[in-house]
């Protein structure tokens, strides 16, 4: 099962560039071989853009599954499958609520600390009482500004997948009183509330620099895009640069011998570049080796087989004779 996660910007009906998108897709994906390709950041028309993906593909299904958002934030995924059922899909909100909490304590505990400043302080009151006005404004987000992560459950014929699709809130947003971005506060929130989900697998934009964290929900999801460098193009020579903002975590039973890459992208069709896992576990690996083996078995033997056929007629002339 080959599953694509990629980010198109600002994408909707009208200005999808489906043709570059199926032209680099069709490198990656291999004829009759099951796959799920979730589209980010769709604006609208999710359903023109999922038929238009389909029908370049030849895939069998589109869905489009709302993710939420606030006016500006609001945004869907586009769901597109091939050789594959589609069974059902999801949003997780659970997560809004320990990110709400986590910021609301921050901003009291911010407001609290200005006021005391300027209660204890014997210099310049206006100018404290200022600061205090400042810490009230800095309310952080509504999480319902956040959009939240899209789950879909998909079977290959033989085996049940769960897939996570989230596109994080943006690298630099956050608030002066906070150590953290949203991104960063966003990730650990919803692996909290999804760490109970059995998902296989979570990819998407997470909009977090670096390389941390690589091992989530106590491990068993863990990250196999580490070496796979940047997955952003920059603007001004349209070569991909070193931001790692799209990723891909997998259950530990999926991350050791699943291969993980890149998707062969244009700037032309996005500014992100796709991200694509093959799944396999230890006993799929196995199953493969075992078959080759048979294979290689079978073909040494009917090789093999003339020459002991011709081998038996020589010897025979000569026993005749």
């Amino acid at each position: 099962m080959k599953v694509i996660c990629w980010n198109i910007q600002k994408n909707n009906a009208t200005n999808i560039r489906a043709d570059l998108i199926c032209e680099a897709l069709k490198t990656t994906l291999k004829p009759g071989e099951p796959w799920l390709l979730a589209i980010l950041e769709n604006k609208s028309g999710g359903d023109s853009v999922g038929q238009e993906l389909s029908t370049g593909l030849g895939g069998s299904w589109f869905q489009t599954a709302p993710a939420g958002g606030g006016i500006h934030t609001r945004e869907n995924v586009v769901l597109v499958g091939g050789n594959c059922h589609y069974r059902w899909h999801d949003t997780d909100t659970s997560w809004q609520a320990m990110f709400g909490g986590k910021f609301n304590l921050q901003f009291f505990a911010n407001v609290a600390s200005a006021q005391a400043k300027a209660e204890t302080s014997r210099s310049r009151a206006t100018t404290h009482q200022a600061t205090v006005a400042t810490a009230r404004r800095e309310t952080p987000w509504d999480p319902g500004n956040c959009r939240n992560p899209v789950l879909v459950g998909v079977n290959d014929g033989g085996r049940d997948y769960r897939f996570g699709f989230v596109h994080s809130p943006g690298p630099q947003e956050g608030v002066s009183y906070s150590d953290h971005t949203y991104a960063q506060s966003y990730f650990s929130c919803i692996m909290e509330s999804l760490q109970h989900r059995g998902l296989d697998g979570l990819m998407g934009d997470f909009n977090i620099y670096g390389s941390e964290p690589a091992r989530i929900d106590g491990g068993a999801l863990q990250d196999v895009s580490i070496d796979l460098g940047g997955t952003t193009f920059k603007k001004t020579t349209g070569s991909v640069g070193d931001s790692r903002l799209d990723r891909a975590y997998l259950h530990s039973r999926y991350a050791l011998h699943s291969q993980v890459g890149l998707v062969n992208g244009t700037i032309d069709a996005s500014d992100h570049v796709g991200v694509w896992v093959d799944l396999a576990t230890c006993g799929d690996c196995l199953h493969a080796l075992a078959e080759a083996a048979e294979q290689s078995s079978d073909g040494w033997q009917h090789l093999m087989a003339p020459v002991s056929a011709a081998s038996s007629s020589t010897s025979n002339a000569m026993d005749l004779s």
